[in-house]
């Protein structure tokens, strides 16, 4: 689970102090930063290298009206709504399987330590290789707005590299919202493992 729990303005709008007409629009953009996270688990992955975090087991008594939607092949392009959720926040598992990975791009050495950066670079409608594919949440009918998560598979050696994106660009018709874009690379194999994602989906304060 990766998390990111930034909504907000730029961070160079956030100073100085508002004025009293702005108060209750920037007491909303402070929240995430002041208001706790979402409870979870902490601990360190089989390999050693990398810690694991998933939300904590009791998050699971407040799950209700369980919408499922069963396993089918997903063609390049294509889209299928979730129909059925109707409540304000949603807990989203999928995984997806890769069974050919052939077509994936070649991954280059200098994105190492550069996922964000290229998350940016590469936001959810650039197509190429494999990716990206993944979900869409907040999402208006016409997407108009909408935030993606998103993976996109990369050749690494004799190895493949995972992106996992986080695309704000299409978050907000406000243009004063921030909309930065977020990434890393995952530890997961795709020739032997599926690729799992778990959302906590909110809309944001008004």
């Amino acid at each position: 689970m990766a998390a990111w729990f930034f909504k907000g303005s730029a961070i160079q709008d956030r100073l100085p102090l508002p004025a009293p007409q702005e108060l209750d629009e920037r007491l909303s953009l402070f929240l995430p930063f002041i208001c706790p996270a979402v409870p979870r688990a902490i601990w360190l992955h089989q390999s050693g290298k990398q810690l694991v975090q998933w939300p904590i087991q009791e998050l699971e008594t407040l799950r209700t009206g369980k919408v499922n939607v069963p396993s089918r092949l997903l063609k390049g392009g294509s889209r299928i709504e979730v129909s059925g959720v109707t409540a304000s926040q949603a807990d989203v598992e999928v995984a997806f399987q890769v069974p050919k990975l052939d077509k994936a791009h070649k991954f280059d050495p200098r994105w190492t330590y550069k996922a964000q950066d290229l998350c940016t670079r590469k936001v959810a409608k650039t197509r190429g290789g494999l990716g990206p594919f993944g979900i869409m949440v907040l999402a208006t009918e016409g997407l108009e707005e909408y935030t993606a998560i998103y993976f996109t598979i990369f050749k690494n050696h004799s190895r493949h590299a995972v992106l996992m994106c986080s695309d704000q660009s299409k978050s907000s018709l406000n243009n004063s919202t921030d909309k930065a874009n977020y990434g890393v690379f995952l530890n997961v194999d795709p020739t032997k493992d599926k690729i799992s994602l778990r959302t906590l989906v909110s809309p944001p304060p008004t």
